[in-house]
């Protein structure tokens, strides 16, 4: 009865897992895709250096784990991870050669090439276990490697093969359709997962399920994006994040295999406890000399240094010889050697003592020997082989001497992980007749697991510190180049800003003379005109009007952009100011129906630039004028100290506050208000006019010409209110 709590909580974990995976995994990608496909699918961000710099983390993560998949491809459990070590190592070498590719046909194809390919050897994790297990399956990753390249040189080689991937409107029926199997293949794999999380409950396949439905969502998502728009860039940041998880698939082994050695030496810990109560069992239960207490005391003291440096990320060849030297002390023999088991099924001699290296590996290398070597016949059976006379060795060996020696104990014990893999044999012997007693073998049996653990362990970190180095340098390298490529923009846009200036003081000048003359005919100073002819002559005049405001402030964003503004500081009271503004613009506002409130009541004396201050607040006066259907428009200024002034900065500020009663602005839309050519969505869009270019240039005046602040406080429906806060000794 009290199993049964437990049960339901395990089986309510998957569930909330399951659905976490499906809610970060599909939900949360396909809602924000949606979003930016129909919010912004008209601003695109052409940035070829940050593709590559995404596309390059991608391949050092896929990279990454492929080798470690590859390396743990003998897993029993996970035998399909062989599929998704091939994926990962096409998709990166695909996905390489695309990110250094300019936009065209070569860089669509190449993309589709690696999702469809990608997306289809993650699908064969569905194989039976037995046919992942296959030696011809083991062997895929030079294959694979070699396939990839070269259908990447192929499609770069020779594009025309391919059929049309994109044209004017967009990626071609053809490149759509290939992106979008390959994501169904990943889809495919992800239930594959999903259903073996449900059954285990297992973080491996958590984060398996998680990546294929992110690949997946990205591959799927790719026919409704637009090559430089934001759902294009965030398909992309769905493949990074799926390539991020495999950082996290890496960290979670090591955590893994960190608790499996801490798992090992308790149990090493426990199993030592239980031979020394079964040591003093049998003082107790024999009448021990003390030479043999003795003997009991020193076993115990070598295990103690066994454990001790096995626990330590040692050189592995000096912490296995010194284990070697430690096991032929236990068991009172006189030669020995420890090889381990590579990759490819080879053996490596790594520990030697009175035995000739040469002829150790004659016998590890010797495949005819298969039957009749210690070695091979322990890492295939994974049982220790003890054979206490010479017969018996000739017996084993067909009458062969082994190590060159007529051998009369010989004993093997394979190295083997608590996943029941082998790591490698120790192999200890004697020429000389001796029977070590059977305790004594049983100590090193116990030893030789905590060795099995150490060799997987050292390789697992020695893989994990050179991955981390060679992602650590290509970061590096990327920024270095990423801030040289932002050194270049920022000249690029200073330059810019100057042509924008000079051409638009050029253009100024003959507009001052349309609407002089315009003026004058409007006048009748050369003649009388018709009221057809006064008409279009008035709506000439104001149009030259609207054009030489916009010139003129594209003229003074570009000479702040180019730091060419000139700053005339002089002596003004800010009522005068607030005042000429308030008369320039009273008649508009009247026009429209609207109440003017004045409260300006200061007369504090200003030493900053006079005709900047004006141009603001007529700015701001104007822009409440535009966005104000009916109500009042309120103008204060106040003495105060901006509210972000430290204690070190407070001085006499004068504000300035412009308030309607307008329709307002959304919270969201707060950040932008003063960036260049922001226009917001609103019912008065289309009947106002203007550029976006107002309050951008009124925050640069303010910020950087008179060295004050802006704030802007609104409502939806309910209007908005802005302030500005200038120094009173002009921010010296």
């Amino acid at each position: 009865m009290k199993a049964e709590p437990i049960f339901r909580e395990g089986n309510d974990r998957r569930i909330y897992g399951t659905a976490g995976m499906l809610i970060l995994g599909v939900a949360i990608p396909a809602g924000a895709i949606t979003v930016l496909h129909l919010a912004f699918s008209a601003r695109p961000f052409i940035h070829p250096l940050i593709h590559t710099f995404m596309e390059s983390l991608g391949v050092l993560a896929a990279f990454s784990l492929a080798l470690l998949l590859f390396a743990r491809q003998d897993d029993q459990d996970h035998a399909q991870l062989v599929w998704i070590a091939c994926g990962l190592l096409t998709m990166g070498i695909l996905d390489g050669i695309h990110s250094v590719q300019p936009v065209g046909v070569s860089f669509v194809g190449l993309n589709c090439a690696s999702t469809l390919c990608g997306g289809l050897l993650f699908s064969f994790v569905w194989l039976p276990d037995r046919v992942s297990r296959l030696p011809a399956v083991r062997a895929l990753s030079l294959g694979t490697a070699t396939a990839a390249a070269s259908l990447g040189l192929l499609i770069i080689a020779e594009p025309d093969l391919l059929p049309a991937m994109f044209g004017p409107t967009g990626y071609s029926t053809t490149a759509k359709s290939v992106t979008a199997i390959g994501g169904l293949f990943f889809l495919v794999a992800s239930i594959r997962f999903v259903l073996r999380y449900q059954r285990t409950g297992g973080f491996d396949e958590f984060l398996l399920a998680s990546l294929c439905l992110l690949f997946g969502m990205a591959a799927l998502f790719f026919p409704l994006s637009h090559i430089w728009f934001p759902d294009w860039w965030f398909w992309h940041l769905l493949r990074l994040v799926a390539f991020l998880h495999l950082v996290g698939y890496t960290l979670f082994v090591h955590r893994r295999t960190l608790a499996q050695v801490k798992e090992l030496n308790e149990t090493l810990e426990r199993r030592v406890m239980d031979r020394t109560a079964e040591l003093a069992a049998e003082v107790a239960e024999r009448v021990q000399t003390e030479e043999e207490i003795k003997a009991y005391n020193k076993e115990l003291l070598t295990i103690n240094r066994v454990v001790t440096a096995c626990s330590g990320l040692l050189d592995l060849r000096e912490a296995l010889g010194r284990v070697l030297m430690e096991t032929m002390g236990i068991a009172g023999l006189e030669a020995g050697c420890l090889c381990v088991l590579n990759n490819d099924g080879s053996l490596n001699c790594i520990a030697q003592r009175r035995s000739g290296e040469a002829v150790i590996v004659d016998q590890c290398a010797n495949d005819g020997m298969a039957r009749d070597c210690f070695f091979r016949v322990c890492t295939g059976d994974l049982q220790p082989i003890i054979l206490r006379d010479h017969e018996s060795v000739l017996g084993f060996s067909g009458g062969r001497a082994l190590h060159g020696e007529e051998v009369c104990f010989h004993a093997a014990f394979p190295l083997v992980t608590v996943k029941r893999t082998c790591t490698g044999v120790l192999c200890l012997y004697s020429r000389v007749e001796v029977q070590p007693a059977d305790r004594c073998l049983r100590l090193v049996e116990t030893i030789v697991a905590h060795l099995a653990l150490l060799i997987e362990n050292v390789r697992l970190y020695e893989e994990t510190v050179s991955h981390a180095a060679t992602l650590k340098g290509k970061v590096a390298e990327r920024t270095r180049e990423l801030e040289e490529a932002n050194r270049k923009l920022r000249e690029v846009d200073r330059i810019k800003s100057l042509f924008i200036a000079s051409m638009s003081h050029e253009l100024r000048t003959p507009l001052n003379s349309v609407i002089g003359f315009t003026s004058i005919i409007l006048d009748e100073w050369v003649g009388p005109l018709n009221d057809e002819q006064k008409e279009n002559l008035a709506i000439v005049l104001r149009a030259g009007q609207h054009l030489l405001a916009l010139i003129n402030d594209v003229i003074d964003v570009s000479k702040i952009e180019a730091g060419q503004i000139e700053v005339r500081r002089e002596g003004f009271n800010l009522h005068e100011v607030v005042d000429e503004a308030v008369v320039t613009l009273r008649e508009e506002i009247h026009d429209k129906g609207l109440t003017l409130k004045v409260e300006n009541t200061n007369r504090v004396v200003l030493n900053t630039d006079r005709h900047r201050l004006l141009q603001c607040i007529l700015n701001l006066l104007s822009n409440a004028a535009k966005y104000t259907e009916k109500g009042t428009i309120t103008v204060i200024s106040v003495d105060g100290v901006p509210p972000t002034a430290t204690e070190e900065a407070r001085r006499p500020f004068a504000e300035i506050t412009v308030q309607d009663t307008g329709i307002g602005i959304p919270s969201e839309d707060l950040t932008r208000i003063f960036g260049p050519f922001a226009r917001l969505d609103s019912p008065l869009r289309s009947r106002v006019p203007g550029t976006g270019l107002g309050l951008y240039l009124t925050r640069k005046l303010v910020t950087e010409v008179l060295k004050g602040e802006i704030h802007c406080t609104s409502q939806t429906g309910r209007g908005s209110r802005f302030t500005i806060a200038i120094p009173v000794d002009g921010g010296e």
